[in-house]
């Protein structure tokens, strides 16, 4: 029974990892991924699934490291954020998102509006048309 409970206890991660600790295991990860090795005369590659494995990290967490570091380089310099943890970079991924859709919102409802505009010709009251 105790060793069952140390056991999860090794599995369960509480604490974050800083943003450098990220880079480095998701650049292992890729850089195994895409290395092929020569095995009885046939040239085989890992999976990611093993290359995670061999890093000693979930497959799912690296992925998410990668997808959250991939998109946060297109709107920060990550080398100011090396020494934060990874939530922040989640912080800033997520904030860009939500500021993006409210833009993307506005400019689709000025596009209907500007659409309405273009395709409504004149038209005539009521009053106008003839009996």
């Amino acid at each position: 029974m105790d060793n069952e409970i140390q056991i999860e206890n090794k599995v369960k991660r509480i604490k974050e990892r800083y943003v450098y600790e990220a880079i480095l295991l998701v650049e292992q990860w890729r850089s195994l991924y895409q290395q092929t090795y020569i095995e009885n005369g046939r040239q085989l590659k890992l999976t990611l699934d093993k290359a995670a494995e061999i890093v000693g990290v979930p497959r799912k967490t690296l992925e998410d490291y990668y997808y959250q570091l991939k998109r946060a380089e297109t709107l920060v310099d990550l080398q100011n954020f090396k020494n934060c943890k990874i939530g922040v970079i989640r912080r800033i991924v997520k904030e860009s998102k939500k500021q993006s859709q409210k833009i993307t919102h506005l400019i689709d409802t000025n596009e209907f509006f500007l659409q309405e505009n273009q395709t409504n010709y004149y038209r005539k009251n009521s009053f106008e048309y003839d009996d």
